[in-house]
């Protein structure tokens, strides 16, 4: 079991105090100690992109990373405490002046890295990263945003960069947004009235949650990016389900030994993954650069 309560519990300390304009560095250190402790046992939902780090055989301090919707910023604080330096952060509608200052006041960063941006166009020149990473936020992406959102990546990525992306999609059984079965399965309009007669929140679903096929996502990698790797049967096999999982956790727990503990693993974990949240690696084609850029 990882530390992630602990590392849960010291973020928010660390926010509170940038929030209450109070002295950082002891949060700090204590939000990094966390991190550091965790290194043989990282939190379950970051070891793949952990992984995905090692793939790049950049030394931390080396890599330039972007969270493409960064939410909360839990998962590039914690690169940021295992080393990784060049950490960048895009969100929508999002107040960064706390995490700019952090980075200033602790490592001396004077130039922002995090941002607030339109959702179109990423405010970073050509090329400017070695790995693009979102989790769970292309699912909001609305449909007339959505090319844009990989136009954009293909742009700032450096060719034989790394975009992965961890996608919540339309065979999932459970959507975790909602806490529901099923229901996303039917046409939106009747999805939109059950919902509505579950008294879930119709507008969120309505206007930011776009449940879409697995050969969707390969078919707009493929063309803004190159060809897709599917990582979800390795996650399956490699990161047991942790108490903090957002979900039907006991059935997880139980698919989780069956994937890891029997001969015939790979092969239920390979039929599993069209069903479970798709951990997706594109690797940038140097073609693509000029074409994206045009688009």
């Amino acid at each position: 079991m990882s530390n992630w309560p602990q590392l849960l519990g010291a973020y928010t300390e660390l926010a509170d105090a940038l929030r209450e304009q109070r002295d950082v560095r002891e949060p700090w250190r204590r939000f990094a100690d966390a991190a550091n402790v965790s290194r043989s046992n990282p939190p379950y939902h970051l070891r793949p992109l952990l992984r995905v780090l090692q793939r790049t055989k950049l030394a931390p301090e080396r890599i330039r990373l972007l969270e493409h919707g960064f939410g909360s910023a839990k998962s590039l604080l914690y690169l940021l405490a295992l080393g990784y330096r060049g950490i960048h952060g895009v969100d929508i509608e999002t107040d960064c002046s706390e995490w700019n200052k952090l980075l200033r006041e602790i490592f001396g960063i004077s130039e922002p890295r995090f941002f607030s941006y339109d959702g179109a166009k990423l405010p970073f020149p050509d090329e400017s990263f070695d790995l693009i990473f979102s989790q769970q936020v292309i699912e909001h992406v609305s449909p007339d945003m959505l090319e844009d959102y990989c136009a954009e990546e293909a742009r700032v990525l450096c060719p034989g960069g790394l975009a992965y992306h961890q996608i919540p999609h339309r065979l999932v059984p459970y959507d975790s947004h909602t806490r529901t079965w099923f229901i996303h399965y039917a046409a939106r309009p009747l999805a939109l009235k059950l919902y509505a007669l579950m008294k879930r929140d119709v507008s969120f679903v309505r206007n930011h949650l776009f449940l879409r096929s697995r050969k969707t996502y390969a078919a707009i990698f493929a063309k803004y990016l190159g060809p897709c790797e599917d990582l979800t049967a390795e996650r399956l096999i490699r990161d047991r389900v942790e108490g903090y999982y957002d979900g039907p956790a006991g059935l997880r727990r139980v698919l989780s030994r069956l994937f890891a503990s029997s001969a015939a693993g790979p092969l239920f974990a390979g039929l599993a993954r069209h069903f479970m949240m798709a951990d997706i690696l594109v690797t940038k084609r140097a073609a693509i650069t000029a074409a994206a850029s045009a688009s």
